[in-house]
């Protein structure tokens, strides 16, 4: 069975920065999420889901360096074992064989879970860097500058302090995960039972829906705010030299 191209479902270019592999995850998520497809027919529905697996799958491979390297190079997320043929079952090994054992032999024992999605987005998330683009005269670049500019950031939204939701009252547990973050299927094969995990579709990992959005922020967290910062630029500076100043970018 032939994989689907992670790039390919972004619609980004294989050396996309973080930035735009970001981007291309919230434009799709926006677009796929279920509650845009409320009013469509079942089959619709069914496309919209599978369509927002495709994403996340794409994007929890390619939002990380270690995943995204090992995909780059051998085809999939694992590493060598996973990807390469005849490479055997790599770091799902053991996960395989304890489902066969439990489907045949009746094994009361659980296993425990591969980190997901859902567990990350519950950690504090950095927020994003800016790069901004600086054009210098001949003398500012040999004595130095003080240049001010203007900025739109991502700031917190201080009405519903992150949380998207109109009141705490909104925020209920979410139905389709039973507030775990992740759905598990089971497959039934001639070796047995296979289970495997993904991302909620319906709560994006988030574990809660939000019944009513902010009015500030409209669900979206951040409220886009305008701020003129100065860099101080130093004398001497070569051209398409980079330089980084803490504390500016985005919040997390």
């Amino acid at each position: 069975m032939n994989k689907k191209d992670y790039y390919d479902i972004l619609g980004i270019d294989r050396k996309a920065s973080e930035k735009e592999i970001k981007s291309a995850y919230h434009k799709l998520a926006v677009k796929w999420h279920p509650d845009k497809w409320v009013g469509k027919s079942e089959a619709e529905k069914k496309v919209a889901e599978e369509k927002m697996k495709e994403v996340n799958q794409a994007y929890e491979v390619l939002s990380n360096a270690e995943k995204r390297q090992n995909y780059d190079q051998y085809g999939s997320a694992e590493g060598f074992a996973q990807g390469h043929p005849g490479g055997g079952f790599g770091g799902r090994e053991e996960s395989f064989f304890e489902d066969i054992f439990k489907t045949f032999f009746g094994g009361a024992g659980d296993y425990s879970e591969q980190r997901t999605y859902a567990e990350d987005k519950t950690r504090p998330q950095v927020g994003s860097d800016i790069l901004i683009s600086v054009v210098l005269s001949f003398k500012e670049s040999v004595l130095g500058v003080k240049k001010k500019i203007a900025l739109e950031l991502e700031k917190v939204c201080s009405d519903c302090q992150q949380t998207g939701a109109a009141s705490p009252s909104d925020i209920v547990e979410c139905p389709n995960c039973q507030g775990r973050g992740v759905v598990n299927t089971i497959q039934r094969t001639v070796l047995g039972a296979i289970r495997t995990q993904t991302t909620c579709t319906r709560c994006q990992g988030e574990k809660q829906i939000i019944k009513k959005k902010c009015r500030q922020c409209g669900g979206r967290k951040f409220i886009s705010q305008k701020e003129t910062i100065e860099l101080n630029i130093p004398r001497g500076i070569q051209p398409e030299k980079k330089l980084r100043y803490q504390g500016i970018g985005n919040e997390g």
